[in-house]
């Protein structure tokens, strides 16, 4: 959102938000099952029947390496078996996840091949048929893995909220159980705390898929460490989509004397619906203003006045509240 002062001294000011839905329910049902058996690959008597793991039971493995420069191994893998954690403890749930140790190598792209777009055929216990590491867990550290499996450019980290956290089920029996599947976590999308905090809430999905689960389908929740609870459905709402919606004081003048006026939005999911207890960050810059340029000149970039950062979680109705970026003595419009 541009920001102007009524001079010679212009001063645009650049807003950039990037929000996730991270639920924290006390009472929560989880999706429906994304995957049913048909009648075409399966056995007779299981058409119907939702795609599962035998027994409930999935044993992961991790890889050896780190997820990126800044993120050991053993950081991620904590990370890993928290997210596992949460899945393990919901009582309806009836499924346990271990971490039954690392798989034979660190999964690089010198070490990767892939024979179709997402299926392995080296590392060997990367493979469909690895049923001895029925759940790897791949920590791509800079994205080569991913480029080998989905193609040249898949691990560009302007998308996270899409390829942060990949998963694939690649091999399922004929009586509807899961043989295999992995999970590749995306080392180019762990660079900062921000990006790691949301690759956290990714992982915690990327469980559900593993599981068989489709979106959640949340029928009450509360916002975390509050008594704000609400009760309602959301069907398919993809947190990865979500958007924010100004609600008030995206737009105002801002005295230098004067306290501005709180920013206001609300955090939408795909569908419109307001989305509570999502996590909402707001990175803003403001510039200095350079002298106009004529047409087809490429215009240098301005003098970083100042910077903010905050984060916000929204509320039942969705809302998020920030203090805009102001410098003292000088007029702005927002």
């Amino acid at each position: 959102m541009p920001v102007h002062v009524p001079s010679r001294h212009l001063l645009p000011l650049k807003l950039l938000c990037a929000a996730l839905l991270a639920f924290a329910p006390l009472v929560a049902i989880a999706g429906g099952p994304k995957f049913v058996a048909g009648t075409a690959t399966f056995n007779p008597g299981v058409a119907g029947q939702p795609v599962h793991w035998a027994g409930g039971q999935v044993n992961y493995y991790v890889d050896q390496g780190l997820l990126n420069g800044s993120v050991t191994h053993e950081q991620a893998t904590a990370m890993i078996d928290a997210a596992a954690g949460l899945w393990s403890a919901v009582p309806t749930a009836g499924v346990k996840l271990t971490n039954m140790g690392t798989l034979n190598e660190d999964a690089v792209g010198a070490n990767t091949v892939a024979v179709a777009h997402g299926q392995f055929t080296e590392p060997a216990d990367l493979k469909p048929t690895a049923i001895n590491y029925p759940l790897a867990i791949v920590f791509d550290a800079d994205g080569a893995v991913i480029d080998t499996l989905f193609g040249t450019g898949t691990s560009d980290p302007t998308s996270c909220q899409n390829n942060g956290v990949l998963v694939a089920l690649d091999d399922i029996n004929p009586d509807a159980t899961i043989a295999h599947a992995f999970i590749l976590l995306n080392g180019r999308c762990a660079a900062t705390p921000n990006l790691l905090q949301m690759m956290s809430f990714e992982v915690e999905r990327a469980f559900g898929r593993i599981l068989g689960l489709g979106y959640s389908q949340l029928n009450h929740a509360c916002v975390n460490g509050t008594t704000q609870c609400t009760t309602y459905s959301a069907f398919g709402a993809r947190p990865q989509y979500a958007a924010l919606q100004a609600v008030s004081g995206t737009a105002q003048h801002i005295s230098g004397v004067a306290p501005p006026s709180s920013i206001t939005m609300r955090l939408l999911d795909m569908n419109g619906n307001a989305m509570a207890g999502g996590t909402v960050s707001l990175y803003e810059a403001l510039y200095a203003w350079s002298p106009p340029r004529t047409p087809h000149m490429v215009c240098p970039p301005g003098v970083l006045l100042g910077t903010q950062f905050a984060t916000a979680t929204s509320t039942i109705d969705g809302m998020v509240t920030f203090s805009p970026l102001t410098m003292p003595g000088v007029d702005t419009n927002l």
